[in-house]
């Protein structure tokens, strides 16, 4: 497997973007939120708001008469486990050495490249790089009596993992274990990489209102339709650089499937002038589950976050929890996120803010800081953010509108 077989890999999640999939993550791209940790249930603003919380629409600004977000793109990226590195390294020196040393018959060398390799593909069995892409375009028109907004969502992950196949490993530790003339493993590995997209596009139509009724409790809702694309996907383990995933091969393994969803949420201001504001909400009501071509079970399950936030003329600090423990979608580990994050904003032109994110689902404590930058002069919005930790990489870039 080598790292140009990688990195066709990682071209995959293009080729699904084309195909207009999305992944499943809280919310879409966001840039105001990715550089705030995340946050958003009781701090996203205009044309964002519905895609944090419906209810927000209803608790805007009385400034605010209309805002646009075109468009969104991001991507995500994450090596958690250093396969790329595990990759390379079987390339670079196992396999070769392996290789090399079976046709020369020499049996120590050969008998120790095979320990080394067994090791290795042992190493990397079960590891997963994990890529997101995306974008998204909004409209909204707040209103405290009757706010609503349309929301477009693409975004599409995939996981790229190698399986090891037992063949593969007997065969190799049979030469480590003592050399006595075997053919060589490495011209036949039954081994693969498993690619496994799984994507979600969405149009949703939102609607919210203010019931003084209520105690000045907002309530808003987001009827969307949810189109479910998954494609399933092996190369083996010891491709050519010229081979990998083919966009003809990958669109043979898709399978498509269309839903209608929900999303519900409430929000209220309080405190001194209203600067406080508290939000729940809970996404996609119906759970869905999807099977891939080749029998790859995912599930899309309610998702319920909470939050809290306080806001001024010239700043915003936000604080978000889940209260659900969310399995991924594709691999990887469970998710339960606690975030916070913080907007400098000098005289609605110019905001620097701020961002942390933990998980608390993660017995390594996955911890990742963020930043970003937005301009807003004359209402015209320019916006990028960046997240990330050793292990991860996020960046957004976002225009829009707002007045």
């Amino acid at each position: 497997m080598t790292t140009k077989l990688i990195a066709r890999t990682l071209g995959l999640a293009s080729i699904c973007l084309a195909g207009t999939v999305a992944a499943a993550p809280f919310s879409p791209f966001d840039a105001r939120a990715m550089s705030m940790g995340g946050t958003g249930v009781s701090s996203a603003k205009s044309a964002s708001a519905a895609n944090f919380n419906p209810a927000l629409l209803a608790t805007q600004s009385a400034e605010d008469d209309f805002g646009m977000i075109l468009p969104a793109i991001g991507l995500l990226a994450s090596d958690p486990d250093d396969l790329i590195d595990g990759v390379d390294e079987i390339q670079d020196q196992h396999l070769d050495a392996l290789s090399d040393a079976i046709t020369a018959s020499n049996v120590p060398a050969a008998e120790a490249a095979a320990g080394d390799l067994a090791t290795a593909l042992r190493g990397i069995d079960g590891d997963n790089v994990l890529v997101s892409l995306g974008g998204g375009a909004g409209f909204s028109i707040p209103s405290k009596k009757f706010g609503m907004a349309l929301n477009i969502s693409l975004v599409t992950t995939v996981a790229i993992s190698p399986a090891i196949s037992a063949a593969d490993l007997a065969a190799i530790d049979s030469i480590a274990a003592g050399y006595t003339g075997q053919p060589d493993p490495t011209d036949n590995l039954t081994s693969t990489v498993d690619a496994v997209a799984l994507g979600i596009a969405e149009v949703g139509i939102s609607f919210a209102r203010t019931f003084d009724s209520l105690g000045g409790w907002a309530l808003g809702i987001t009827p969307k339709v949810q189109q479910i694309t998954t494609y399933d996907y092996k190369v083996t383990l010891d491709a050519d650089d010229d081979e990998g995933f083919d966009s003809g091969d990958i669109s043979d393994s898709e399978e498509s499937d269309s839903f209608f969803n929900a999303d519900i949420g409430v929000s209220k201001k309080f405190g001194d002038n209203q600067s406080w504001q508290a939000g729940l909400v809970v996404k996609n009501i119906i759970e869905q589950e999807v099977t891939s071509v080749l029998g790859t079970k995912m599930m899309i399950s309610p998702q319920a976050r909470v939050g809290i936030s306080h806001a001024t003329s010239w700043s915003t600090i936000a604080i978000d929890l889940d209260l659900t423990d969310n399995d991924s979608v594709v691999v990887g580990n469970s998710s339960q996120f606690l975030a916070a994050g913080i907007e400098l904003d000098a005289f609605d032109t110019a905001q620097l803010r701020f961002g942390y994110r933990h998980n608390l689902s993660d017995d390594d404590g996955e911890d990742l800081l963020s930043a970003g930058l937005g301009l807003s002069p004359l209402g015209i919005s320019l916006e990028i953010s960046a997240i990330g930790n050793e292990d991860t990489v996020g960046v957004v870039f976002q225009t829009g509108f707002r007045f």
